[in-house]
């Protein structure tokens, strides 16, 4: 268990670091055009940054609710386990 943790913490700070060295290497004036918002002259590694962190909390909140259905899931089957195991066993 520890060891995919420290994979997963290894690979996130590659990953940090990678994005942060291309913001700071993108780091231009832009401007960002959304339905019903408009932001003129923000930099472009904000931009970049926002958007990662964004990202990332979208995808650990789907996660984190996706884990929570599977324990959920898996308390019932073990449930179900030990309903039928006196069946089985004798």
């Amino acid at each position: 268990m520890l060891r995919g943790w420290l994979q997963s913490a290894i690979l996130g700070l590659l990953l940090a670091i990678f994005v942060t060295t291309f913001a700071l290497v993108n780091a231009q004036v832009t401007s960002v055009n959304l339905i019903f918002w408009q932001i003129q002259e923000i930099s472009l590694a904000l931009v970049i940054l926002v958007s990662v962190l964004t990202g990332v909390i979208f995808t650990g909140i789907v996660s984190v609710i996706e884990q929570s259905r599977l324990q959920k899931k898996i308390k019932e089957l073990e449930k179900k386990i030990t309903e039928y195991e006196p069946v089985y066993k004798g």
